[in-house]
């Protein structure tokens, strides 16, 4: 329908017009050839000459303000220039995770932030580490976990490390001693 004047290959979205040129292309098109091209000339990718400028195809968008679109992830229905806006709040559009890549639903997006193994975690005892390390992180660093007396006194001890060396309580006088004992 709009191919006798449009020249992009994916749903029209946002018209935008070539300056001096005239052809129109969509938002997203715009902007993969602003990036692909950034610090060069940018070419018409319909006739090849060269941009000078983007403005908004308010002709355009003004026809694609009477037609409804719908979307393919929610079904939801709205006026095609106002499909960017739509694009940017449906729930059901994935978007991959920053911290595994995982393509999540924008609606189960807490619930995967709460359970990413990638996901920065900080300890009570004041460590950060990812998620998936928090198992290793507790059998061997974690200073609030109770490992047994390394002094074998039968009973179980939280875990202090301090520069390289440990606090252990000596049973006879329960007083701290530093100790290069390293648990």
């Amino acid at each position: 329908m709009f191919s006798f004047f449009f020249y992009s290959k994916n749903p029209l979205l946002d018209a935008e017009l070539v300056i001096p040129c005239g052809h129109t292309f969509c938002g997203f098109c715009v902007s993969v050839l602003k990036s692909q091209n950034s610090g060069q000339q940018i070419k018409c990718e319909k006739c090849r000459n060269p941009v000078q400028a983007f403005c908004k195809n308010q002709l355009a968008n003004n026809f694609l303000s009477m037609v409804d679109g719908q979307c393919n992830w929610c079904k939801g229905t709205f006026p095609l220039h106002s499909a960017k806006d739509h694009l940017e709040i449906c729930q059901e559009i994935e978007k991959n995770c920053q911290q595994c890549r995982i393509a999540v639903k924008r609606k189960d997006s807490d619930a995967h932030k709460a359970t990413c193994l990638m996901a920065d975690v900080v300890c009570g005892c004041g460590i950060v580490f990812k998620r998936a390390d928090e198992e290793s992180h507790k059998e061997t660093t974690c200073c609030l976990t109770e490992v047994p007396c390394p002094l074998h006194y039968g009973k179980n001890v939280k875990r202090w490390v301090q520069s390289l060396s440990c606090l252990i309580f000596e049973q006879t006088t329960h007083t701290r001693k530093k100790s290069n004992i390293f648990i």
